[in-house]
């Protein structure tokens, strides 16, 4: 019996959480009024 848990996300799975997770925090700063339109267009730039 292995001790190892296997991971149950694939890597695509979590590559599109983390895309969530990051705009969630984007739109979350815009509405606190923490970023400006400008730093939303370039907030996916910087990777």
């Amino acid at each position: 019996m292995s001790l190892v848990k296997k991971p149950t996300m694939t890597l695509r799975q979590l590559a599109a959480v983390r895309r969530n997770a990051r705009l969630t925090n984007v739109l979350i700063r815009v509405r606190n009024g923490a970023l400006t339109q400008k730093d939303v267009k370039n907030a996916g730039r910087s990777g």
